[in-house]
């Protein structure tokens, strides 16, 4: 049943390559995991898609409309919600992106078709990114975190030490069906200032980009971002420099994050505060608070 999900588009030519996933439409604080994956696409080469899936079984057309372009009222097509997988390369080595609209049903067979893929082109590790809105200020480096059912891959990321219950995306049924199978993979969490999670925000995505790069062994590079991210901090600090609220906000956030640093504590807050902003962030993306 999971080979009628997909169409095997064409057999990358690949040697060990890193899956690498970004799925639109679960939590991606300031667009952080989006702006990474641009980057990341953007530096391999050739791009050549390998597998398409089934939009039709997976995607839900009422919550992800096709575009339609319009000219004086002529219909000159649709673009229909894609998911597939693409094959690029960078210094040597390959990469598969897992890339498009995240499913809206059949997730487990989803999962199983995905890992089944990861198998037949030989993949060594399974790889996704995100970002949610945290309590933490722009001021500061962005913390990244991780979640995975493998212990290794939790160690040499980092993670949150909280225990907490929080909404789900795909990304952790692939992570636990690729356990299940011995398969490496985790996903990776930019920790992103709550106040900008409605705005594009660079510095997490050089972040995740950094932390990618130390996992593949492939300097990817961030020199965009970090100008991006540098720009986007002034106008912040413009925004907040405006407001004494805000300039209270911030200090308090600073105080808060040193403090955990130096009692040697992730800088990323406890698990009530982090459920918090992630559930605030998922009822209003576009006002998390």
């Amino acid at each position: 049943m999971p080979d009628s999900l997909y169409s095997l588009v064409a057999e990358p030519e690949a040697k060990s390559p890193v899956l690498l996933m970004h799925l639109k439409g679960w939590i991606d604080a300031g667009s952080a995991a989006a702006l990474a994956a641009d980057s990341i696409v953007g530096q391999l080469a050739p791009v050549t898609t390998v597998v398409e899936f089934d939009d039709d079984a997976l995607v839900d057309y009422r919550s992800r409309r096709p575009t339609m372009h319009l000219n004086d009222g002529h219909i000159d097509g649709l673009v229909w919600p894609r998911i597939e997988i693409a094959h690029g390369r960078l210094a040597d080595a390959d990469f598969l992106v897992l890339r498009g609209a995240e499913p809206d049903r059949h997730w487990r067979k989803f999962a199983t078709a995905v890992v089944d893929l990861a198998r037949m082109f030989g993949v060594t590790k399974i790889l996704g990114i995100g970002a949610f809105p945290s309590p933490v200020p722009h001021t500061r480096p962005t913390n990244v975190v991780s979640t995975s059912t493998n212990r290794a891959l939790i160690e040499a990321i980092g993670h949150n030490n909280t225990r907490m219950e929080v909404p789900a995306g795909v990304h952790a049924a692939i992570e636990v069906e690729a356990g299940a199978r011995r398969m490496p993979a985790a996903t990776l969490w930019a920790a992103v200032p709550h106040y900008v999670a409605a705005m594009d925000y660079p510095e997490g995505a050089r972040a995740l980009v950094s932390a990618l790069s130390g996992l593949v062994d492939v300097d990817f590079d961030v020199s965009l971002l970090a100008r991006a991210g540098d720009t986007n901090k002034r106008h912040i600090d413009e925004l907040v420099a405006a407001d004494p609220q805000h300039i209270e906000m911030l200090a308090a956030l600073e105080a808060h994050v040193d403090q955990m640093e130096a009692s040697r504590d992730s800088a990323v807050p406890d698990a009530d505060e982090l459920a918090f902003e992630i559930e605030a962030f998922l009822r209003d993306p576009d006002n998390p608070r």
